[in-house]
């Protein structure tokens, strides 16, 4: 589903919604967008060190991360 679509069923689906529900679905909004911007300066961050780092110190990092699928696999 496009954001759009969903934009519009979320739109449709507040309708009808008490004052105290629009304010619950509002709160939530702002949440996601909090949590969003958040993960967005995170990973500015991460990216940011990772170009501050010298070419051995990123040679040193992939090679901690060679076969860890592997050796880490996920489990359910």
């Amino acid at each position: 589903m496009h954001n759009i679509a969903i934009e519009k069923e979320i739109i449709q689906g507040t309708r009808k919604l008490s004052n105290d529900a629009l304010r619950e679905v509002l709160d939530f909004v702002k949440f996601m967008r909090f949590k969003e911007e958040k993960k967005q300066a995170f990973q500015k961050s991460v990216k940011n060190d990772l170009r501050s780092l010298g070419n051995s110190a990123l040679s040193h990092l992939e090679e901690e991360f060679l076969d860890y699928k592997e050796k880490y696999p996920y489990e359910q």
